[in-house]
């Protein structure tokens, strides 16, 4: 039977590849919550899922139980069907595999097929994004802190799904002051030094890449971009060349090495363009308030299969509303801005309750803050540089320039004989 089983998977794999139909296996443990069969009765256990369509109007669902047994189903939504199984989702590997299938992903792909054109296109203008932000000098190169939070990723999401959907998932540091993060189509994580620096913490720190991922995971870029082409499809893809990445390029300037983040370069120079929009649309970012509270609740759900406290991500949030707040930058909560569903988004979570500072944290991204710190002096935000140096003096690790700029802001906010 598990001959025979194969031998169908290859068939259909042979299918999909040619663009006849679709084809998804999910390896994951699972219980019978309701009776589907007379075979398939409350209590039974499977070990494998597998999703075909070879046609517009059907799903087969074949079930694979630890018996080595194979049902063969045939629906036109599998969303109702799973609902009959309890999956296994509390450890990381699984959990991943249980989004997808109680968020029913798949079930666009087996009605729309892969859209493999359009998700090429969304990683090759990520590349060009990407390559833009590198021929300016956007990104801060640093072999250990990336292998740090690459380290993290692997702590929650320890291998990829594996289910035909293109992108890798690896991370970038930017130069830039400002708290920002997003993930791009094909996986690359962009989180400023300004967001490492706001947070204190690594449990704040799995929670906001913990989001970006659920992000990823759950296809919110294609839905988002999906939508935008069937309003009109020559008009994004057009908008979007690299001509206009060249213009911008060249207008582009970067003072004391604080790179904007791309948000506000969308909306100071590439605004200029035109394309503002058009690259949202195209990256599939302007994420809904929907999509960001399911990505939130999400989020919350990886703290506590890893035992971290499920309040990280609100105080990662907090932090990011009380600095924007204190260096006036609103524009960051508007609609164009980062983060417009903010204050919406932090309704829905837990009430902060835990007092997230970690001086181990601190020393690992010590060299940040001295950076930030710097930043922040020359945009005149002398509190929150002054709230930098002092946690790289809590953590031990100051340096001379450290307490140079140190005597700089005493000089610049108190005159007192101590000071």
């Amino acid at each position: 039977m598990k001959k025979i089983l194969l031998l169908l998977v290859v068939f259909v794999f042979s299918l999909y590849v040619s663009g006849q139909g679709v084809l998804i296996q999910v390896d994951i443990d699972g219980t019978i919550n309701k009776k589907i069969t007379k075979q398939l009765n409350k209590g039974v256990s499977i070990n494998s899922i597998i999703f075909n369509s070879l046609d517009d109007n059907n799903i087969t669902i074949i079930l694979s139980t630890n018996k080595g047994e194979n049902f063969s189903f045939s629906y036109s939504n599998n969303k109702k069907f799973l609902d009959n199984i309890d999956f296994e989702r509390y450890s990381v590997k699984n959990f991943w595999k249980y989004l997808v299938l109680k968020e029913n992903v798949y079930n666009d792909i087996l009605k729309n097929g892969f859209q493999s054109d359009m998700r090429y296109n969304m990683e090759k203008e990520s590349l060009d994004y990407l390559n833009f932000l590198e021929s300016n000098d956007a990104f801060h190169k640093d072999i250990f802190l990336n292998d740090y939070l690459q380290s993290m990723i692997l702590r929650f999401y320890p291998e990829p799904l594996n289910d035909g959907r293109i992108g890798q998932l690896n991370v970038k540091i930017l130069k830039n002051n400002l708290p920002y993060s997003t993930i791009l189509p094909n996986g690359t994580i962009l989180v400023s030094i300004g967001l490492l620096t706001t947070i204190n913490s690594e449990e704040e720190l799995i929670s906001i890449l913990a989001n970006q991922i659920v992000h990823f995971v759950l296809d919110h870029h294609v839905q988002n971009v999906s939508q935008t082409i069937k309003k009109s499809k020559e008009e994004v893809w057009g908008n979007m060349s690299n001509n206009a990445f060249k213009k911008i390029g060249s207008e582009l300037t970067i003072e004391n090495d604080i790179f904007l983040d791309p948000s506000l370069i969308q909306t100071s120079i590439m605004s200029k363009f035109s394309i503002t929009s058009e690259f949202n649309d195209l990256a599939g970012t302007n994420y809904s308030l929907e999509q960001d509270l399911i990505a939130d609740f999400y989020t919350n759900e990886v703290l506590k299969i890893l035992d971290l406290k499920n309040d990280a991500l609100a105080s990662a949030l907090e932090k990011i509303i009380d600095y924007n707040n204190s260096t006036g930058n609103f524009q960051s909560f508007t609609i164009n801005g980062a983060y417009p569903n903010i204050d919406k988004r932090i309704n829905q979570l837990m009430k902060t309750v835990n007092n997230f500072k970690s001086v181990e944290y601190d020393k690992k991204i010590s060299s940040l803050l001295s950076l930030n710190a710097f930043f922040e002096y020359n945009a005149f935000h002398y509190k929150s540089c002054e709230s930098l140096i002092n946690r790289i003096i809590e953590a031990n690790s100051a340096f001379e320039e450290d307490l140079i700029l140190k005597t700089l802001i005493n000089l610049a906010l108190y005159n007192t004989n101590e000071k």
